[in-house]
């Protein structure tokens, strides 16, 4: 014995896409540990000492820190966004850091939505770079 259900094709479009957008947005949620990371006030200065020689202002408040093991297969233009940045962060593939996000004040172009990310690891910092909140971002290396 068969049992048939109608369904409007436009109701399985909508369920199909909204599972699709689920799946899609629990790809791509950071890996990160379930306990609290409170932020060092060291890493802190750390980090804000680093942006200020980069000639980069900021918040002094990050408004976000999370700690996550960095992947292992990060994109070459990553990697040599780092690079053109001072960093390589290829010895650090693999590790856990903690990433450090900072609104930036002084972006050359005046736009608003712009921040720093910094990850340190075992009290360095090993790699960062601006990138806009925008829904047209764009994320580029920390050097001037």
């Amino acid at each position: 014995m068969f049992i048939v259900c109608k369904i409007k094709k436009r109701t399985l479009l909508v369920t199909a896409m909204a599972a699709a957008l689920l799946l899609l947005a629990l790809l791509l949620l950071p890996r990160h540990s379930s306990r609290p990371v409170i932020a060092p006030a060291d890493e802190v200065s750390l980090c804000l000492d680093t942006l200020d020689k980069l000639g980069w202002e900021v918040d002094p408040t990050p408004l976000s820190n999370e700690e996550f093991q960095l992947d292992t297969q990060l994109s070459e233009d990553y990697l040599n966004l780092q690079q053109e940045a001072g960093f390589d962060l290829r010895d650090d593939l693999g590790q856990t850091v903690r990433r450090y996000t900072f609104a930036v004040r002084n972006y050359p172009s005046g736009e608003a939505d712009v921040l720093a990310d910094l990850l340190v690891r075992e009290g360095q910092v090993v790699g960062g770079d601006l990138r806009s909140a925008s829904l047209t971002g764009f994320i580029r290396s920390l050097k001037r």
